[in-house]
């Protein structure tokens, strides 16, 4: 006997879509799906040409395809699905294509036909996408496949490689680190004989760069300091410069070291493409940018990195310009780091601390041991 189950309701809407994509109803000739495969089975839809499209099915071992052509089936309008909407009570007939899945045979030579019980899914794929799909699907499968690496033949190649090396066990294996690999920090040349060898100023700032500083350099040494804006060591060092030899090479150190203070003191986001830390050279200012902030796509930056290397090369700048003395509590507070940081980068730049006075360290020979920097600190200097 029949149970009644609900009132039956008018149609109110037929949905035929005879040029567009419709659903498909598919039947799987001989094959019997196991639980929950039907979820994991991938399905492609693919235009064969105005007329035809294909619908390909992949399970774990097999290759299922079946054809749509609206003008030969007869019934290509008759097929319907019934949708109906417990909310609103509406009821819509949906038309629908229909097709047979059957497996895919793959010929292979001496004219034998096998199944493809062992079934390549990607293989499959590419063959479909190169069959059916447009020319930029084709392209992209036809590169993939191109760069596609034959994992055994490497692996058999790599194992000859490696059968070809002879070790002797016996022997242990020591990596040396060179102090002065480091791309932060500034050459420590420690077969130096004086202690102005130890670190080159032209290495470090090429002549025509503090020679471009010269006319500046005249002007400070015959005007008042306080209208200059450095920071205060600067201003101390210029001062003793005033009252004493007036050395014109060492106030252009003086003033380059005060603008790489004063690019180091301004904060990363004000590093743009129009930032200019030199006003009166254009080669201090390009060969500060150039060397201490990299170029994005925003235009400049600076990195933490960059400004542990710009600290690097103050302190060793400080050094040749300061007689090889450095108070490094008054430098912390010309570069806004603190004393116990500088302290640890003075010993990596081979610096030594001052007997008497804690706050002072001095370049001297023979150089401190090179002291390694632990990789789990990640120091950068």
């Amino acid at each position: 006997m029949l149970k009644f189950l609900k009132m039956v309701q008018v149609i109110s809407e037929v949905e035929d879509n005879e040029e567009g994509v419709r659903p498909v109803i598919v039947h799987f000739q001989n094959y019997v799906f196991e639980e929950d495969e039907k979820r994991r089975m991938p399905v492609g839809l693919y235009r064969k040409n105005k007329k035809t499209s294909i619908v390909a099915a992949a399970t774990e071992d097999s290759l299922y395809t079946g054809s749509i052509n609206r003008e030969e089936d007869k019934d290509a309008n008759n097929h319907f699905l019934l949708a109906f909407n417990k909310k609103t009570g509406k009821v819509r007939l949906i038309a629908v294509d229909k097709t047979t899945m059957t497996n895919n045979f793959n010929p292979t030579v001496n004219n034998v036909v096998e199944s493809r019980t062992i079934f390549d899914f990607n293989t499959s794929l590419n063959n479909l996408n190169k069959a059916f799909g447009s020319k930029k699907v084709k392209r992209i499968t036809e590169q993939k496949e191109r760069l596609k690496m034959n994992i055994d033949n490497i692996k058999e190649q790599l194992e000859q490689t490696v059968a070809n090396i002879k070790m002797n066990e016996t022997e242990s294996i020591v990596v040396e680190s060179n102090e002065n690999d480091s791309a932060y920090r500034p050459t420590i040349h420690r077969d130096a004989s004086t202690v102005e060898q130890v670190y080159i100023l032209s290495e470090l700032v090429p002549d025509f760069v503090l020679d471009s500083l010269e006319k500046e350099a005249n002007e400070v040494l015959s005007s008042d300091v306080d209208s200059i804006e450095m920071s205060e060591l600067i201003k101390d060092k210029l001062r003793e410069l005033q009252d004493s030899s007036g050395d014109v090479n060492k106030c252009k150190l003086l003033l380059y070291i005060g603008y790489l203070m004063k690019y180091v003191m301004t904060p990363a986001k004000y590093i743009t493409k129009r930032f200019v830390v030199c006003q009166s050279s254009r080669e201090v200012n390009t060969h500060i940018l150039d060397n201490f902030s990299v170029t994005t796509s925003a235009g400049r930056g600076r990195p933490i990195s960059l400004r542990d290397k710009t600290i690097c090369y103050i302190l060793v700048l400080a050094m040749i310009a300061m007689d090889f003395q450095i108070n490094v509590e008054a430098l912390s507070k010309s570069v806004k780091v603190g004393v116990k940081k500088l302290h640890e980068i003075t010993r990596v730049l081979a610096f030594s601390s001052h007997r008497k006075n804690k706050d002072l360290v001095i370049l001297k020979l023979p150089l401190p041991p090179a002291v390694s920097t632990s990789p789990k600190k990640r120091k950068r200097y």
